[in-house]
């Protein structure tokens, strides 16, 4: 049997290259419109500061709903904690996890909507990333 383990998540410097990449390419697709450049301006810091303001509440995890924690009890339970708190959950189906990435759906016990976390590789020590692959495949 398997012991609980704590996994503290960390803002993923993986997710925030593609994020300001996706951010990049979305920036310079606007300035091959063929619209006047004063509106190419507005869209562009538009995009930029939406992308901004989502990469600082999410990217870095200071949203309320951001994962931070995540454990696995001893009784194969999961328990997450984020900034309303903590709660105890069930892993949803729709979850996919890869050597990359982790993409994780949980049910919270009489809500409609599940919290989703996106775990990078380095988002966690190459331990608790591995650890984590484990539980989750076994």
């Amino acid at each position: 049997m398997l012991a609980s383990a704590d996994f503290h998540l960390a803002p993923s410097r993986l997710y925030l290259f593609i994020f300001g990449a996706i951010l990049l390419i979305t920036s310079l697709i606007l300035c091959y419109f063929p619209i006047p450049w004063w509106l190419k301006l507005i869209a562009v810091m538009i995009v930029i500061a939406h992308g901004s303001h989502t990469c600082w509440r999410y990217a870095l995890l200071r949203h309320k709903f951001s994962i931070t924690t995540i454990r696995y009890t001893s009784e194969k339970r999961w328990v997450i904690q984020n900034g309303e708190g903590t709660l105890a959950v069930d892993l949803h189906p729709s979850t996919t996890v890869t050597t990359i990435v982790m993409l994780l759906h949980f049910r919270v016990p009489g809500k409609m909507i599940p919290h989703k976390s996106v775990i990078f590789r380095d988002s966690l020590s190459t331990d608790d990333f591995r650890k984590l692959l484990v539980i989750l495949n076994a």
